[in-house]
């Protein structure tokens, strides 16, 4: 499957070339990361096309796509004032990567209320978008709704919140 991904990876076809990115992105090793590279380099300067990276690799499945997700955070080609790259990178990791998002450990739910604490200021009506995956807390296990609800307390904590955000998390803790 490796060699297949990475001949389709090869063409200079978009389709194929994310098709088989998002395939190499599932397999850990130096495949992995010469791909990732590699598609930034030749697609870098197309914004669409980085927002497509961003996204698949916040769906990863592996167990490392949060600290993934947190340094892309830090990447240069990553805004949290563009709409796009936030629902890219971190509304695709809290509702496509289910999985690593509602890990038993917390962690997603914890990034997700530290960015839409982050963003609120910038643009509320972006920060009330990403709060919807911490509001199905009622479809989890126990575990899970105390995490998710430890989340929506800490966000509500923040000081200066938006009337829509603050409203919508006053709601779900109700």
């Amino acid at each position: 499957m490796t060699a297949l991904a990475q001949v389709q990876f090869g063409r200079d076809d978009f389709t194929d070339s994310i098709e088989a990115l998002s395939a190499l992105i599932e397999i850990d090793g130096m495949h992995r990361e010469a791909a990732i590279e590699s598609f930034y380099q030749v697609w870098k300067s197309d914004p669409a096309a980085l927002d497509v990276w961003f996204a698949a690799q916040a769906k990863a499945a592996g167990a490392e796509t949060m600290n993934v997700v947190r340094a892309l955070t830090r990447h240069p080609a990553f805004d949290i004032r563009s709409t796009s790259r936030v629902k890219a990178l971190i509304l695709t990791f809290a509702t496509e990567n289910l999985m690593q998002f509602h890990n038993a450990n917390g962690a997603g739910y914890d990034y997700l209320a530290d960015r839409i604490i982050e963003i609120d200021p910038i643009n509320s009506a972006m920060a009330f978008r990403l709060i919807s995956p911490l509001t199905s807390c009622h479809r989890y296990d126990r575990g899970r709704q105390e995490l998710m609800r430890n989340a929506l307390r800490r966000i509500a904590n923040a000081p200066n919140l938006s009337e829509g955000v603050a409203g919508i998390v006053a709601h779900n803790l109700a």
